[in-house]
């Protein structure tokens, strides 16, 4: 494209991203903001006057009018007419205070006596998210000048988005402003497009500096070639098409912001011919939904807070989309959807259920054997899951050898792993259930009584040594027909077992922080002690 002299000659157009017009006296200020105010409102005589509109996405309204007449406030559903707040025909038309829920929010009303200082001093509050526009107004019995106070809350998990469109005059051979992209806003995509194939280019400026500008005396943007370019500017993410224009059309220019900023862009137009170009624009990309990954011409959005990219992991390098972190496409991708979730540590697989990533979990298919077929033919067993139900006894245990005297009669520390013992044969060592303490209570420290009835699930281990078979069964899961006491034991307080006196190394890792948020009890399989596995907790680890 011929680039042609540029006269420095600025026009100031309409603001491409505008706070919302107000109605009456209110300001709501932008999408996800809080706020108050206080306005003067003239109430005629015996007439229905507008004090303003409540828009859809404010949360906890509370507005106060104050007159020193008899005045009546009233609340309209803006779009069917229908009386929330009215005499004599509202939802709530009383004298005297009320509430009532329409369309699942709460509106309460202080009743047409008033607040009990005056009549003309009439309240309304709105508990909850505004769902819908909602007209106010105010009767008067007799005239005269209203206080009007008013105070709103940020919806909760607000996201600041929306879109717009107009249609610009483009002077030839000179730079007009469109408008400003106000700090705060993020994740943003300008498409402009001029009318009959006129040629214009496209420049963004952050005050003096330019950040996309092609410039006849060699002063350019950071940004100024023919085709696409991607550049990282202040913590934002900018792609500009390129002054050829999208698709070689040289009158279809684009800009994409990708993140929050934190001051205001000023976007201009140069124009090589005049005429009329169309300004579409959009911010707040990123949210459920949005395309995020893959490889695009243009590089995606980055998802909005508390949201991820999902199926981008699939064989196919195609664009997923913004979703909840435990969001699943179906049973198909949950595998790929759910792979990077926590779940609870018991043999299974993710499922998806209504989009939600969800653990199966499945308990292996296992004999049920007793101590003596075990015993029995270990080697046929090995590497096997089995169940066993029977006597756990405390085995031989290991001591140190220091020399006790009679202050401390019970120095040496002792572990004990309990035992299966059958009729014939040796100990079966049930590995993962063991006491330990002093040489005089160690006994008094087992995750079961010495000679307690239990159940337990585990693999079978085998090992030959000469003509000696050693049996141990690696536990899994362990049953007693009594619940056990629970304690939480170790260095960092991060061990729950059955045992009071655990002991540890200690080596602090962040998610011990995380069991705050849990409790220590008979939460493990079989009620065995384990920390509970509550919503809380398992938020903190994904946090983590």
């Amino acid at each position: 494209m011929n680039r042609a002299i540029l006269i420095a000659v600025t026009v100031t157009a309409a603001s491409m991203i505008n706070i919302p017009a107000q109605a009456e006296g209110f300001d709501w200020g932008e999408t996800c903001s809080s706020g108050e105010g206080e306005f003067e409102q003239y109430i005629a005589y015996y007439t229905d006057i507008t004090v303003g509109e409540i828009p859809a996405g404010k949360a906890n309204v509370e507005i106060l009018l104050q007159s020193p007449e008899d005045v009546d406030v009233r609340l309209i559903d803006t779009e069917t007419g229908h009386q929330i707040i009215s005499w004599p025909n509202g939802n709530l038309n009383g004298a005297g205070q009320d509430c009532t829920i329409y369309h699942g929010v709460e509106y309460c009303y202080s009743g047409y006596n008033g607040d009990g200082t005056n009549l003309g001093h009439e309240w309304i509050r709105i508990n909850g998210e505004t769902n819908r526009a909602l007209t106010m107004s105010a009767f008067g019995y007799r005239p005269g000048q209203a206080t009007v106070n008013y105070s709103f809350d940020a919806p909760e998990n607000c996201v600041d988005a929306g879109n717009g469109a107009f249609a610009q005059w483009i002077a030839q051979d000179m730079v007009v402003t469109v408008g400003d992209i106000p700090a705060g806003k993020s994740n943003i995509d300008i498409s402009l497009k001029a009318q009959e194939g006129r040629d214009v280019d496209i420049q963004l400026f952050d005050g003096d500096t330019k950040i996309i500008a092609w410039d006849a005396t060699g002063n350019h943007g950071l940004m100024h070639g023919p085709s696409q370019e991607t550049i990282q500017y202040d913590g934002l993410q900018i792609t500009y098409s390129g002054y050829n224009g999208r698709n070689g059309d040289w009158g279809q220019e684009d800009i994409r912001i990708s993140g929050t900023l934190n001051r205001t862009l000023t976007m201009k137009v140069f124009g090589y011919q005049w005429g009329f170009a169309d300004v579409d624009y959009a911010w707040g990309h990123g949210q459920v939904g949005d395309s995020c990954g893959g490889h695009t011409m243009r590089p995606a959005h980055p998802c909005q807070d508390d949201l991820v990219c999902k199926g981008t992991s699939l064989p196919t390098d195609l664009p997923g989309t913004c979703q909840a972190v435990d969001w699943c496409e179906s049973q198909a991708t949950a595998e790929a959807d759910c792979a990077n979730l926590l779940h609870v540590s018991t043999l299974g697989s993710w499922a998806c259920e209504n989009n939600t990533c969800s653990w199966a979990s499945t308990a292996p298919e296992m004999p049920e054997l007793t101590i003596d077929q075990l015993a029995a033919n270990p080697t046929y067993w090995a590497n096997e899951m089995v169940e066993i139900s029977g006597t756990a006894t405390v085995g031989a245990p290991m001591c140190t050898k220091m020399f006790c005297g009679p202050q401390n009669p019970c120095c040496n520390n002792c572990n004990a792993t309990m035992v299966f013992r059958p009729e014939n044969g040796s100990d079966i060592t049930l590995t993962g259930l063991s006491c330990g303490g002093n040489e005089c209570n160690y006994q008094d420290n087992c995750p079961f009584e010495d000679g307690a009835w239990v159940t337990i699930q585990g693999w079978v281990r085998v090992h030959t040594v000469g003509n000696t078979t050693f049996t141990r069964m690696e536990v899994t899961q362990s049953q007693n027909m009594e619940t056990p006491a629970c304690y939480v034991g170790g260095c960092s307080s991060q061990v729950c077992s059955a045992n009071p006196n655990v002991v540890t190394t200690c080596e602090y890792l962040p998610e011990y922080a995380c069991l705050e948020q849990s409790q220590c009890g008979n939460f493990g399989a079989n009620g065995s002690c384990a920390w509970e596995v509550n919503p809380e907790y398992m938020g903190c680890l994904e946090a983590l």
